[in-house]
């Protein structure tokens, strides 16, 4: 009987846990506007936006495809759905208004029962217009016939690629579906490979080939002819997506891995190769898996499994910063491939629509937070000389940088505020500095350190606010200040009376009493171990 109790305790205590981890989400900076549940798995999702303005996520199932009108985000609405043949794989894409489909299980060998390549009407949604687009492709040593793909893209000029087809290698299908989307055209194939998955801009191809661990830039501008350029090894060897930035200069990837990596690559010269710039994990040491990796504007939308949407700031490849999150999947963050499977961000709106496998569709509102940079280099204030491999120590989040060989580190953080950094290196004066971090701009903050027996006075620039000010306090910030360092601050009034007069200790930002009249003041600070002042003026 004890055995019983337990066991029955133990069950309702994990129901009772389960119950309150679906009413709370993990998140950051990303709300739920609204949820549409399904009683079939979901995979990939897409957006469309009809002239009208009206959003609707396209939602691919494992038995099909659901169009959802998100009008009203917070109670989306089934319009169609079109069954298809039993498939874990779906990848949805548009052009003007129609949505082009992909499945990745050949069901039988009866070809009747793949769909190829799904082509439907948009414009039709209250009588569904849709149709199977099957295409026999005449190879040099094969003739094969189009029956299911991975996925697929369409870029900008309206050239459909389809990744990871049964046709030949499995590279990628090259269609023209702006002449006439409703029967695209066949242009050529890249066969050197099999791509999983891939994005073109330009005259460029991006193919992750997942199983040779490698992303590849192949050359479109021809193409009935496509050619290789380069490839970039991922650092998992299991590159599932590529995206390129906007600027065309960086490329994006994911590694279908557990502890895997979101990683940024510069790609702005295919000709001398390509350089990784930087890699970001969720949640390190839960063996969590990335899937899929959006590139919107500024910022990386990843879907990511047993973890949700992932949102991390990329103004700089080289140095990327997790902003946001929602955890679509609250029931584990386990190594499996539940939860989250993709997360589109391109809706007019701003609104992001997540598919995830079990609870269903997720409508989002996110926050795309800036970030701050605070730039350091580090060197000898007489001489000049660069200090590499020096330790910087934060205060704020009690951590550490090392300067690289060029005597530079650079720090990020998603807020405005005042922080200090020390160093303190052999043979030098100890030295610390306050510096603010202000959202969404770089600024840089040159550390030079004094060599033992040399002495030094505190920075003579200070800002007073607020100036002016209707209150009986100002303070005074001072922009790479010696904090701790002694100094005597001077009040003068608009006359030349000295008002006040006291010693104070240099920190991050210093408070004051206001003068008790009204007017125009000097404010005066003089150094201490030399002759050394700067005045500003104050407002009341």
């Amino acid at each position: 009987m004890t055995i019983k109790v337990r066991l029955r305790w133990s069950f309702s205590l994990q129901a009772l846990l389960f119950s309150l981890c679906l009413f709370s989400q993990d998140k950051l900076n990303i709300e739920k506007i609204g949820q549409l549940t399904y009683d079939k798995g979901l995979n990939d999702v897409w957006g469309y936006t009809d002239p009208n303005g009206t959003e609707y996520a396209l939602v691919g199932l494992d038995s099909g495809i659901s169009v959802v009108d998100i009008s009203t985000p917070s109670n989306p609405v089934e319009k169609i759905r079109i069954d298809g043949p039993l498939s874990v794989w779906r990848d949805l894409k548009t052009w003007s208004h129609y949505a082009y489909v992909t499945h990745d299980v050949i069901a039988n060998e009866n070809i009747l029962m793949d769909q190829g390549l799904v082509i439907i009407d948009l414009d039709s949604l209250e009588n569904p217009n849709y149709k199977e687009y099957r295409i026999t492709i005449d190879l040099d040593t094969i003739v094969d016939s189009l029956r299911s793909a991975h996925n697929l893209y369409i870029d900008e000029n309206g050239i459909c690629y389809v990744f990871g087809s049964n046709v030949a290698k499995g590279g990628a299908l090259l269609f023209d579906v702006a002449k006439d989307p409703w029967n695209p055209e066949y242009l050529g194939i890249f066969n050197d490979f099999y791509l999983h998955d891939g994005m073109a801009r330009g005259d460029t191809m991006w193919g992750a080939a997942i199983y040779r661990g490698v992303f590849a830039a192949v050359d479109v501008s021809n193409k009935a002819t496509p050619q290789l350029i380069a490839t970039g090894f991922t650092p998992s060897l299991f590159t599932h997506n590529c995206w390129i930035s906007d600027d065309g200069k960086s490329l994006f990837t994911t590694d279908e891995r557990t502890d895997a990596y979101v990683s940024s690559f510069d790609v702005s010269d295919l000709n001398t190769g390509v350089q990784g710039l930087d890699k970001i994990q969720r949640l390190p040491g839960t063996e969590v898996i990335p899937h899929n990796v959006h590139v919107y504007k500024d910022w990386l939308v990843t879907s990511y499994y047993t973890t949700g949407v992932h949102i991390v700031n990329a103004k700089r490849p080289e140095l990327l910063v997790e902003v946001g999150y929602y955890d679509t999947y609250p029931q584990d963050n386990s190594a499996t491939f539940r939860g989250n499977w993709g997360a589109y961000p391109y809706f007019p709106s701003g609104l992001i629509a997540a598919s995830d496998r079990d609870n269903g569709l997720f409508i989002l509102q996110p926050d795309y937070k800036d970030v701050a940079y605070a730039d350091f280099q580090v060197s000898d204030s007489l001489t000049g000389e660069l200090l590499f491999n020096t330790e910087l120590y934060f205060s704020n989040e009690n951590d550490t940088l090392l300067t690289d060989l060029s005597a530079e580190a650079t720090k990020a953080v998603t807020y405005t505020g005042y922080d200090t950094v020390s160093v303190d290196v052999e043979g030098y004066q100890p030295r610390r500095i306050a510096f603010k971090y202000e959202e969404g701009l770089s600024k840089g903050v040159p550390i030079r350190l004094l060599k033992n027996g040399f002495t030094r006075s505190i920075t003579g620039d200070f800002i007073i606010y607020p100036n002016p000010t209707t209150t009986s306090e100002y303070a005074i910030a001072w922009p790479n200040a010696v904090v701790g360092e002694k100094a005597t601050l001077e009040v003068y009034s608009n006359l030349g009376q000295k008002v006040s007069s006291q010693e104070i200790i240099v920190s991050p930002e210093n408070k004051f009493d206001a003068p008790e009249s009204s007017g125009m003041y000097y404010v005066k600070v003089v150094g201490t171990s030399q002759n050394f002042s700067t005045k500003k003026i104050l407002v009341l």
